[in-house]
């Protein structure tokens, strides 16, 4: 089976992501590493569902904007850092999905070992204090996580993860968004 070219799968990905809700108009970004120098990433301030090929950037590992019309996503300094970080991670999604963010807007990391999807795909959650979104300085903090981690809830600001594909990225997102909506209704038993 053929794997789709990686702008297709951004493409993919980000609709799909914007259909159910796991993150509102321009909010969030994905990247996916093209190559060791050479990384992918959805523009800033552009609806996920309204996303084209033509509107994918590419930067450098500086984050230096090397091709696209758009300008690049301000948050990809941070997906650089875990990107350079786990150099096995190819891919990273940012976004807001609102069982999570209510998480990490309460400054609450779910209890491990709850559900059987969420120990197996995404394990032990960080949190990062809150930082601006788009500085180096937030980029600088998810570095501590990166290794030991493949999800962080964000401070006021959301859900970082990382894998190995940017469909396995919006898995995590998906479980973590189950589990977080899934305590908070058995919080209500």
């Amino acid at each position: 089976m053929q794997q789709e070219p990686i702008p297709d799968q951004i493409l993919y990905i980000a609709r799909r992501m914007f259909e159910r809700r796991l993150t509102d108009m321009a909010g969030g970004n994905i990247s996916a590493r093209l190559t060791a120098e050479w990384v992918l990433c959805t523009p800033t301030l552009l609806s996920k569902a309204d996303l084209t090929v033509d509107d994918i950037c590419m930067v450098d590992m500086a984050g230096r904007s090397v091709a696209g019309a758009r300008r690049r996503s301000s948050e990809i300094l941070l997906h650089l850092a875990i990107l350079e970080t786990v150099p096995e991670a190819r891919a990273v999604v940012h976004c807001h999905p609102p069982h999570a963010t209510a998480y990490a807007l309460a400054g609450v990391v779910p209890p491990e070992r709850m559900l059987a999807e969420h120990e197996v795909f995404v394990g032990p959650v960080a949190y990062l204090p809150y930082e601006t979104p788009g500085t180096q300085a937030c980029a600088n903090e998810v570095i501590p996580f990166a290794k030991e981690h493949n999800t962080i809830l964000m401070a006021n600001h959301g859900l970082l993860t990382w894998a190995d594909s940017v469909t396995h990225a919006e898995w995590y997102v998906e479980v973590m968004d189950t589990t977080c909506r899934v305590l908070i209704l058995a919080g209500q038993l």
